[in-house]
């Protein structure tokens, strides 16, 4: 398509299309249409999961071609920008970049986050043991989730990519409460054992702690 001025020019370029990605989408939906319609029996429900596990797998495939179809587009218009303002535009591209922005999201993010948590604790408590235990109980609370993530297959979208640093901020704002605690009990109890210290810490703010999970939970909800 080109403008009536000719200074304006509109390149469609179409591309074959997958009937394997089809078949897989259209054979989980069937599937799924039949589990809501309560038609599935156990083997039905065997083959849904494994219907669900090719086409997810399958996209992945398809995700990662497209990046590299998109990436080959762009290498060839960075050719011509001298001579022309280039776009590029379509579902592939958004997709592709929206993934991308995911992943820039959660190393920025992540990495912002992570300095400033560093930087507080060490302000508060200014002892190095206070700044690693948090950010271990930390450490352990993202992989945790993150590994559940994986194992649900749950695909992660532009709005969920924060969830690490929303995960550490929550986290380390309960790992803090129970720092101090801890702290508190020792100079009145010097003497007192690690295992009693961890003990009443835990006994004395398990119930607000609880609440700030539940209250946490609905708030998200």
């Amino acid at each position: 398509l080109v403008s009536d001025d000719g200074n304006t020019t509109a390149l469609l370029v179409s591309f074959e299309r997958d009937q394997k990605y089809y078949d897989l989408l259209y054979k989980r939906n069937d599937l799924r249409d039949q589990q809501r319609n309560g038609e599935l029996n156990e083997q039905g429900q065997q083959a849904l999961e494994a219907a669900t596990r090719a086409f997810s797998d399958y996209s992945s495939q398809i995700q990662q071609r497209t990046a590299g179809e998109i990436d080959q587009v762009r290498e060839i218009m960075d050719r011509y920008r001298d001579d022309a303002n280039l776009f590029l535009g379509g579902v592939p591209m958004i997709t592709t970049d929206l993934v991308r922005f995911i992943r820039s999201d959660l190393k920025v993010f992540g990495v912002g986050v992570l300095v400033f948590l560093i930087l507080t604790l060490f302000l508060i408590f200014r002892r190095p043991r206070w700044v690693i235990v948090p950010l271990a109980c930390c450490g352990v609370t993202v992989l945790t989730v993150t590994g559940w993530l994986g194992w649900m297959d749950w695909k992660v979208s532009v709005i969920s990519s924060n969830y690490i640093s929303l995960l550490l901020i929550i986290t380390m704002s309960i790992t803090i409460h129970l720092t101090v605690r801890f702290r508190e009990l020792h100079e009145e109890n010097p003497d007192a054992s690690q295992k009693w210290l961890i003990r009443e810490t835990a006994a004395h703010m398990m119930r607000p702690s609880i609440y700030m999970i539940l209250t946490t939970m609905v708030g998200f909800s």
